[in-house]
């Protein structure tokens, strides 16, 4: 069973699973209105620093308003008419004329369950991790979590995995959400802060920044969201060595230099401001395992344009650049794979299809439209890439060391790790 039954969750409650982190003291008051009477697609952050408040535009022309509430304010009072108006003319030009469907105070958390799992039981969603509103990643989360846990409880339940595997769930979901709360819990603190003279050097350093065009559009795009990146559970490392390069941390410093030591020790307390801000903003030096791969459209054989996930559809998939993903496989790590419904995939260039000679292997050949594919794997240190039924890279590999790679893949897929 999976409990994707809210913040207050029954199914955890039950199962008596913690829920670490904190309740913000100040309250908001949300405001749903019908017949939008602003009409833009917009969602607006208003760091005003008498009364922050928010504007967004919601489905089916109505538009939601929240408003901090500050101390010594209640529901109650926020709700009366002639408060309501007053609160609404910050916003719209005609308050009196503001369609109101509901008002509600509600309490920002920010809470993760210690375990996503507990025997045949797995937390999904709000159960599993709340946070502020500020980056809009609630619901973002929650698909996620759907994506990841999904295709594994579909292994297990059609007896090609152990359950065992279903541990990979929480070591791989759990860190990403915690950096999710970190990123939700910095926006809010940067746009209500509790202190009016921190709200004057939040506006003059973002005025500051906004000057410099690379800056803003960096914040603009949020290129700042961590991205999911798993280092352990359902993925094969790549060995430094191999790669070319040592993992980084924090400002391009080596883990094992003074500074990357001392930007550990400094995030060992997981729930301090520094570290949910260091959490934010620590982006190690890429490795294309345990990432998202690329979505890019594909030309077949018959003439068709298609999305490489339409052509892959529900499956694990191999995929090598200019060469045939299975001439290095063994006869038992072919079986491994074919037993799990696996793709083989070589892409080329688009203009080459016409030439290329048909195998009748059971490989598929797509032509790279553009150049997407090729600059991808041009990118890395390896020509084959193998992709989970969730597009995360769970490997990358040579042609020569596929089936060691495999071998591999097989104990973490068992629910084991990896010997080094």
């Amino acid at each position: 069973m999976v409990g994707c039954d809210g913040g207050n969750s029954l199914v955890r409650r039950t199962l008596d699973i913690p829920f670490e982190g904190r309740t913000k003291p100040n309250q908001w008051i949300v405001v749903d209105v019908r017949n939008d009477p602003l009409g833009t697609p917009h969602i607006y952050l208003h760091c005003d620093a008498e009364r922050p408040y928010v504007s967004a535009a919601l489905p089916h022309g109505i538009r939601r308003f929240e408003f901090m509430v500050m101390p010594g304010e209640t529901q109650e009072e926020l709700s009366k008419p002639e408060n309501l108006h007053a609160l609404m003319s910050k916003v719209v030009a005609r308050p009196d004329k503001v369609d109101v469907i509901r008002q509600r105070v509600y309490t920002h958390n920010a809470r993760l369950a210690e375990t996503f799992r507990l025997g045949r039981i797995l937390l999904a969603g709000d159960a599993a991790h709340i946070m502020p509103v500020w980056q809009g990643q609630g619901y973002n989360s929650g698909m996620r979590d759907a994506n990841n846990v999904g295709w594994k409880l579909a292994a297990v339940v059609n007896g090609l995995a152990p359950d065992a595997l279903l541990e990979s769930y929480t070591v791989e979901r759990r860190d990403h959400a915690r950096s999710m709360i970190h990123l939700s819990e910095v926006a809010g603190d940067i746009f209500a802060p509790e202190d009016p003279k921190i709200a004057q050097w939040r506006d003059t350093i973002t005025l500051a920044l906004n000057a410099v065009p690379q800056i803003k559009q960096y914040f603009v795009e949020m290129r700042f969201k961590p991205m999911p990146r798993y280092e352990k559970g359902v993925v094969v490392p790549v060995q430094p060595q191999t790669y070319g390069k040592r993992p980084r941390s924090l400002f391009g410093a080596s883990q094992d230099s003074a500074l990357g030591r001392l930007i550990g020790l400094m995030r060992e307390n997981r729930e301090s401001k520094l570290a949910r801000l260091i959490d934010v903003f620590d982006q190690p030096e890429p490795t294309p395992v345990g990432r998202l791969f690329i979505q890019p459209r594909v030309r077949t054989d018959d003439g068709r344009e298609v999305l490489l996930d339409d052509l892959i559809g529900l499956n694990f998939a191999i995929i090598a650049w200019g060469t045939d993903p299975t001439y290095g496989l063994t006869p038992k790590a072919r079986a491994f794979w074919e037993r799990l419904g696996t793709r083989f995939i070589t892409a080329i260039p688009a203009m080459q299809l016409a030439v290329h000679k048909k195998r009748d292997n059971g490989v598929i050949t797509v032509g790279d439209i553009g150049t997407r594919l090729k600059d991808w794997f041009g990118d890395q240190s390896h020509s084959i890439v193998f992709l989970r039924p969730d597009r995360f890279v769970a490997a990358i590999t040579s042609p020569q060391e596929i089936s060691e790679v495999t071998e591999a893949f097989e104990q973490v897929f068992a629910g084991q790790e990896v010997e080094q």
